[in-house]
């Protein structure tokens, strides 16, 4: 079994990033096919050793006099999050059986296929890897998938460059140029594979401590932010913003630990300012981005904020080498950080309430000019039309669908059976498949229930990662992972180049928990 689950997960981060076919045009359906092939291998050979050690354990027990007693104590061995995880599949399985779209949930909306299977799916990979994957092939595991992602992201950044080695765009109008990109497809679909697996490697960074592998995984770093700055999805900075923060809370132990979370940053912004002198440098080759991806990588601003802390760190240096300075002595950091952080969430949603209904005094007129604060139908390429409408929907559901949803995948078909003439005028031809909030779309599909056990999944799993005593590089990495899936996905949604590998990057942290009950 271990084997099995093991190769598995080797296979999937090795190919799933790289392999495509007939270039863009099936892109989509070719990656589902991949996972969803590799996958049934998975399950069917798992359930068939399963059904083994299930029998041999029955039949060990029995004779043993202490199968019925070891059967009472099996639920005292689950933890919250497989609690949660159970709970979430029996979700879909109710939502399915009470769905009014059954044939249609099953596999899920055409292109996307996030129906009852993945989900079920979903479930499935974190149990097995949580309980047995080869903890000794770590080292494979990060070579596999760092050499995969780090090839995806630079044909990510050679693309927004107009340089296809691939010939992926041959034929494509210059117009498709923005909305696809490396041998993943969709722009938002590879967002959110980025933003999924370079948390990795951004944690791997901060921890090592062996030079030659501090230098490979600078390299790495430095090409996930390069791809990052370039491929054009908003919702990425918001993530990579957010592993910053939780680094800066883990940093605060000691002084190198601090250290090293600044040249973490100084290395993203430093080279978010190269990729924009390159962009200067040649206006003809480069891919038009939107205003917030160029804020990052050419705003005068950031070029101040690179010199403050390239300041800091040497400052930071100086004083620990003369003086022995221990961060971790300043107890108060922690605390003013903790209070910083919520005042400029609390700000934040303030503002955009304020700026919404045109309630700001006459000083701060000019952040009406300013479109993330302005929360109307068209914010965030519709996203404000498409979640007013999404909640519209739910308050409008019967009891049955508020509890269990419409089912797995089935957004689409329930909006376009009662909402059709609200989505016409803003979407025409283009379908509106999923409410582009994952959160939302997961309560939509399936009901208070699903949405109860999904979130309770990934928030005991990340206090269950973050508690740990022995702080393992991969439960921290795997923290950081969900941290940014969650955040990023709080502006898209479920699909196969992230969604089963943060699932099974959960299971692999929990893997490597110093105490655990697996």
């Amino acid at each position: 079994m271990s084997l099995l689950v093991s190769c598995y997960v080797l296979a999937l981060f090795a190919v799933l990033p790289l392999l495509y076919h007939n270039q863009y045009y099936d892109m989509g359906e070719f990656k589902f096919a991949l996972y969803e092939r590799l996958t049934w291998i998975l399950a069917i050979g798992a359930g068939v050793i399963g059904l083994v050690m299930l029998v041999s354990w029955c039949i060990k027990e029995r004779r043993a006099g202490r199968l019925a007693a070891d059967i009472r104590a099996l639920p005292g061995k689950l933890a919250v999050t497989d609690w949660f995880a159970l709970g979430y599949a029996a979700a879909v399985i109710i939502s399915y059986a009470l769905s009014g779209y059954q044939t249609d949930a099953l596999k899920g909306y055409k292109g996307w296929y996030m129906g009852v299977l993945s989900q079920l799916s979903f479930v499935l990979l974190y149990f097995l890897v949580s309980r047995y994957w080869i903890k000794d092939l770590l080292n494979k595991f990060l070579w596999i998938a760092g050499v995969s992602s780090a090839i995806t992201f630079l044909l990510a950044v050679l693309h927004r460059f107009c340089i296809d080695p691939l010939a992926l765009y041959e034929g494509l109008q210059d117009y498709y140029y923005i909305q696809f990109l490396t041998t993943v497809g969709q722009a938002t679909w590879y967002s959110g594979f980025l933003c999924t697996v370079l948390p990795i490697g951004m944690i791997l960074f901060w921890y090592c401590d062996e030079r030659r592998q501090r230098i490979c995984l600078g390299i790495y770093c430095m090409i996930g932010y390069a791809s990052l700055v370039t491929q054009n999805s908003d919702s990425a900075f918001a993530a990579l913003v957010t592993v910053w923060v939780v680094l800066f809370f883990l940093s605060l132990d000691s002084t190198k630990d601090f250290r090293r979370l600044l040249e973490v940053v100084i290395l993203g912004l430093g080279t978010m300012r190269v990729v924009g002198l390159l962009q200067l440098a040649f206006p003809d080759r480069v891919v038009s981005l939107d205003p917030l991806s160029l804020f990052w990588s050419q705003h005068v601003s950031l070029w101040m904020v690179l010199a403050a802390l390239i300041l800091l760190y040497s400052l930071l240096m100086y004083e620990e080498d003369r003086y022995g300075f221990d961060i971790a002595s300043v107890g108060w950091i922690r605390d003013v950080a903790a209070l910083l952080t919520g005042v400029c969430l609390v700000l934040g949603i303030g503002l955009i309430i304020l700026t919404t209904n045109g309630w700001l005094p006459d000083f701060l007129k000019g952040l009406y000019e300013v479109p993330y604060l302005v929360f109307n139908h068209s914010w965030g390429n519709q996203r404000g039309f498409t979640w007013s409408l999404s909640v519209k929907m739910f308050m409008e559901y019967p009891l049955k669908e508020k509890l269990a949803g419409t089912g797995s995948d089935c957004y689409a078909l329930y909006l376009y059976d009662h909402y059709r003439n609200e989505v016409a005028p803003v979407f025409g031809q283009s379908v509106l498949a999923n409410a582009h909030n994952e959160w939302l779309n997961m309560l939509l599909n399936h009901g208070l229930l699903g949405l109860t056990a999904y979130l309770g999944f990934f928030v005991s799993a990340l206090i269950r990662l973050l508690e740990d005593d022995d702080r393992h590089i991969m439960t921290t990495a795997a923290a950081a992972c969900i941290f940014s899936y969650m955040i990023h996905n709080f502006f898209c949604y479920q699909q196969v180049m992230c969604t089963p590998l943060i699932f099974i990057l959960a299971g692999m942290g929990v893997r490597y928990l110093a105490v655990d009950k697996n």
